[in-house]
């Protein structure tokens, strides 16, 4: 089953109708097609960067500048890598392409530090990471973490942090000492945090117990709550003229606030820098001085929208925070000597508290996070005029080629990137049938799908070999020894087919197949509840992924980023409580979509209900739907889960006997672990019950292999008590772990865990203050997340 995620955010507050007339007003004067958001604030560009099946969370750079984003879980969290250095072209937008997901112990909050290291905000504690591998370095350390803000002090070096608590702590990048840097905001929920450029004030992305940026100042006071109309996540410093702080916001929106004089003491000017993209989460600057920033949708140039999550870079001008290096600029010189004024104005080039720019006759481009340029390239800063050194010869680009002299290059033609010059040069023409500078193959020609590509790369699954002979294709002067490249399906290779409900891809014939995984509807859906049953939300809960099931019902103050989709044919199948929120779709098998009490649907349709049998569209944005009419997509799709439950009940219950642990009673505040015996494979732990008293902690540890697989299968009776822990080890990661009852599955107040929790047979309830990171599945009774409690979805890895 594919990923259908759709992004789109339909608020359902009352508040709606306000914010929609301006959104509607703003977009109707230009393309929404033309960016990530419909409208954004001049001279600010904003352009999709990356994009992903799956969830993504914090930010933080690899040393080359590739862009390292997580799957958002609370610790254990695999990462995927985004090639700064390579591109391809989806929908008529140039994007970066992921170069895989890696196993990893991340958190949702990531940074960079000056110490060359990574860090996580993760339940545990703090964790570093390898920022070249994204394997883990050391930890966790220090008291237990939100998993969201995590930033560098750029006065002490230490990494500051949400503690799961709200209270703001301290950890020293060596993990030897700790401390408690606020206790302010203790009781809060608080998500990015950033400091400004002096360390002097730390900025905190309030979500609860109301919409606000907190201002506090190093002693941990807090200065200023500056109330807002949008719940913001990520955090960024603006720290060119004029200087600023932004919020990412979960309504898709941009907050700006400007300082008076930059004296953060004062009340701000509070304004909107973008708005009409989709859910905000947490973001990072990177050494272009842009703001990567993660979104829960994708708007494609060419207007397609998808449920895609994006990475997001709006420029120019954004701090990076220390230990994310800034860039160098090159400029090339000419065969003449040659003065080059830089314009103030540019958006390109190096970047600093006062920007330089690479610009003139010649051009210039970044090379790089910490290099430097060599000659005859230089740094200039803005609104100087330098004269720079000649150089001799010529080298080329395809399009530089002199016709009557094959394969030499017109004299005083540089390459674009200002590297430096070989004589004579040689032109490389991607389809000619020989392998030159900057290709990986040839074959000939230009078409895809055989191998070679376009762009003369080699396609996945696809292996190439350069063929024999000699050919003069670009002339006498310049022969070349080899022929056209010759190329073979790479059977049996590992790859990845972008499902992320198929394990253990592998190439044939030339494509990427997968195998479904153990439970697919994990991989979809965070909660699913089975034909006839209610997959509910209670007060203030916030959920990260779609909701399926019988009847759904989303609670008072509650929201959801994903579609709400109830398979029920006829009553009342999808019932929303007052000021709730939906990013997505809402559809139904027939039934009808209720609001209670009175609410504003959509924009323009005042009214409490939406019929079965009926649909309506949200105006200006024709993806996001109430669809009552029982033939939308989306309700196969709930349906095949719902199909699901069954047959993962036949599948785990079959699975042979793992270690027999009877009845196991976890006393107050004691601990279990328990350790994979198969490192890399499954582990199967059968319970005849699974108690625990409060505050008890079970930890799986994966023996140092990411690939551990846990099983906890329960026969009679699961329950976990207040403030009951399920923890991550050696390596385990979410997406691997199952927690199967055969019976009633019970989840005290303020536990925290991890993993899909299957409970086919009985009710499936996460109590107050919960903290989950996987899915919930059920079957016979209802599948319940209760009041403040927080659901969000890691996808299901386990094969079958």
């Amino acid at each position: 089953m594919a990923n259908t995620r759709l992004g789109s955010r339909i608020s359902l507050a009352p508040r709606v109708l306000a914010a929609a007339a301006t959104i509607c007003f703003v977009a109707s004067a230009q393309d929404a097609a033309a960016a990530p958001y419909t409208f954004i604030t001049p001279p600010f560009t904003a352009e999709v960067y990356a994009v992903h099946g799956g969830f993504l969370g914090g930010v933080s750079f690899a040393p080359d500048g590739d862009v390292w984003v997580n799957s958002c879980a609370s610790s254990g969290s695999p990462l995927d890598r985004f090639d700064a250095q390579t591109t391809v072209v989806v929908n008529t937008t140039t994007i970066h392409p992921s170069t895989g997901m890696v196993t990893s112990g991340g958190g949702c909050g990531m940074t960079n530090h000056p110490g060359g290291a990574m860090y996580t905000n993760t339940s545990p504690g703090v964790v570093s990471l390898d920022a070249s591998t994204g394997a883990v370095l050391a930890g966790p350390f220090g008291p237990p973490g939100n998993a969201l803000g995590i930033a560098p002090d750029p006065q002490t070096g230490n990494l500051v942090y949400v503690g799961s608590d709200g209270t703001i702590f301290h950890v020293d990048s060596t993990f030897t000492t700790s401390g408690t840097f606020s206790a302010a905001t203790q009781g809060r929920f608080i998500d990015g945090i950033y400091f400004d450029p002096t360390g002097d004030y730390l900025f905190l992305s309030t979500r609860s117990p109301s919409f606000a940026l907190t201002v506090m100042n190093r002693a941990g006071t807090i200065v200023q709550d500056v109330a807002i109309g949008s719940e913001p996540d990520g955090i960024a410093f603006h720290a060119t003229a004029p200087k600023f702080v932004a919020t990412s916001n979960t309504d898709g929106t941009i907050t700006r606030f400007d300082f008076p004089a930059d004296d953060f003491t004062q009340p701000p000017t509070v304004s909107t820098l973008a708005s009409g993209g989709f859910r905000g989460d947490l973001t990072q600057v990177g050494s272009d001085g842009c703001w990567y920033v993660t979104q829960a949708g994708t708007r494609y140039d060419d207007g397609t929208v998808t449920g895609d999550n994006s990475v997001v870079r709006i420029c120019p001008g954004f701090q990076p925070p220390p230990g994310v290096a800034e860039e160098a600029c090159c400029l090339a010189s000419g065969s003449t000597t040659t003065t080059i004024v830089v314009a103030a104005a540019a958006a390109a080039g190096c970047v600093d508290a006062t920007p330089e720019t690479c610009q003139g006759q010649f051009g210039g481009t970044p090379q790089g996070p910490g290099t430097t340029c060599a000659d005859p390239g230089m740094c200039v800063a803005a609104t100087t005029t330098t004269t720079l050194p000649p150089v001799t010869g010529a080298c080329c680009v395809a399009g530089d080629c002199f016709v009557g002299t094959p394969g030499q290059c017109e004299v005083g033609t540089y390459q674009g990137d200002g590297t430096d010059c070989q004589t004579p040069g040689i032109c490389s023409l991607c389809g000619n049938g020989a392998i030159e500078s900057g290709e990986e193959c040839d074959d000939g020609n230009t078409a895809d799908a055989d191998g070679c590509n376009s762009q003369c790369a080699v396609e996945p699954c696809w292996v190439c070999v350069a063929g024999q002979g000699t050919t003069t294709t670009l002339g006498p002067l310049f022969p070349v020894a080899s022929g056209p490249s010759v190329c073979s399906h790479d059977d049996g290779a590992s790859c990845d087919d972008g499902d992320i409900c198929t394990v253990g891809d592998t190439c044939s014939g030339g494509t990427c197949d997968g195998n479904p995984v153990v439970i697919p509807a994990a991989c979809n859906w965070v909660m699913v509840g089975d034909t006839g049953v209610q997959s509910r939300t209670r007060g203030q809960t916030e959920v990260t992924g779609h909701v399926c099931g019988g009847r759904v019902r989303i609670g008072e103050f509650s929201s959801t980023n994903g579609d709400a989709v109830a398979t029920l044919a006829s009553g009342v199948g999808i019932q929303i409580s007052s000021h709730a929120a939906v990013s997505g779709d809402i559809v139904t098998g027939g039934s009808a979509v209720r609001g209670k009490p009175r609410l504003v649907l959509l924009p323009g349709l005042a009214t409490d209900v939406v019929a079965g049998g009926s649909t309506a569209v949200q105006s200006g944005d024709p993806t996001a739907i109430y669809d009552t009419l029982g033939t939308n997509a989306r309700v196969g799709d709930c349906a095949a889960a719902q199909g699901d439950v069954a047959a993962g009940d036949l599948l785990l219950g079959s699975l042979p006997p793992g270690a027999n642990l009877g009845d196991t009673m976890i006393g107050q505040g004691g601990a279990l672990t328990l350790t994979a015996t198969n490192p890399g494979g499954l582990n199967v732990f059968d319970f005849r019950k699974l108690l625990s008293a409060r505050d008890a902690t079970l930890t799986l540890d994966g023996a140092g292999n990411a690939g551990s697989v846990f099983v906890l299968r329960v026969e009679k009776k699961l329950d976990l008590r207040l403030r009951s822990k399920i923890v991550l080890s050696g390596g385990a990661v979410a997406g691997n772990v199952i927690v199967y009852s055969q019976a009633k599955c019970r989840f005290g107040n303020e536990v925290t865990g991890v993993g899909t929790v299957f409970c086919p047979n009985g009710k499936l309830i996460l109590e107050e203050r919960t903290n989950w990171q996987g899915a919930l599945v059920g079957g016979r009774g209802r599948v319940e997340l209760r009041d403040s409690g927080i659901l969000t979805h890691v996808p299901l890895q386990v094969g079958p």
